[in-house]
């Protein structure tokens, strides 16, 4: 008898112990990631092979809110980190993220740095036709109000989840 109860003493810690939950606010929790295939790759971004793309929730909110893009360039690893500016439904269903640097207003005079990330998430496509990689993306990268210097990289992949403490 004693045995028992004490084997469910040991069960009933175990199981409360693994219910307890970490929340941190404003962290930027990693939900998926993926390493992808770069295509295409101009200026600065030129001679990237890999980039590592992670979606990011910051805790307590539903949506996802951020990226991280990691890739090595010129022999120096470099990692941005982003906030998701739109969600959209595009064609066919698949979602649409746009992610800028922090603190860029979307009608401020582009007059400093500039990270700009859109993101095909083909994951909830409703159309018949095949895409080979969930994820399509595309970055440009630049200096200024013109545009017209600005380095872009295009680059797909399939994204994995990310697991971390719950």
């Amino acid at each position: 008898m004693k045995k028992n109860i004490f084997v469910s003493l040991i069960i009933l810690f175990v199981a409360s112990a693994s219910a307890h939950a970490v929340v941190q606010q404003g962290w930027e929790r990693p939900i998926l990631a993926a390493e992808m295939e770069v295509s295409e790759a101009t200026l600065n971004f030129d001679g990237v092979k890999v980039v590592d793309l992670t979606m990011t929730r910051q805790d307590g909110s539903e949506t996802p809110t951020g990226f991280k893009v990691g890739f090595m360039n010129s022999g120096s690893e470099r990692t941005v980190n982003l906030i998701i500016s739109s969600i959209e439904r595009g064609s066919c269903g698949s979602t649409v993220y746009v992610a800028d640097l922090p603190g860029r207003e979307p009608h401020q005079p582009e007059t400093f740095a500039r990270f700009h990330l859109r993101l095909v998430d083909h994951s909830t496509r409703l159309c018949d036709d095949a895409r080979p990689y969930a994820w399509e993306a595309s970055v440009s990268q630049g200096w200024g109000w013109c545009g017209t210097g600005d380095s872009h990289m295009k680059f797909a992949g399939n994204p994995e989840p990310v697991y971390t403490i719950q």
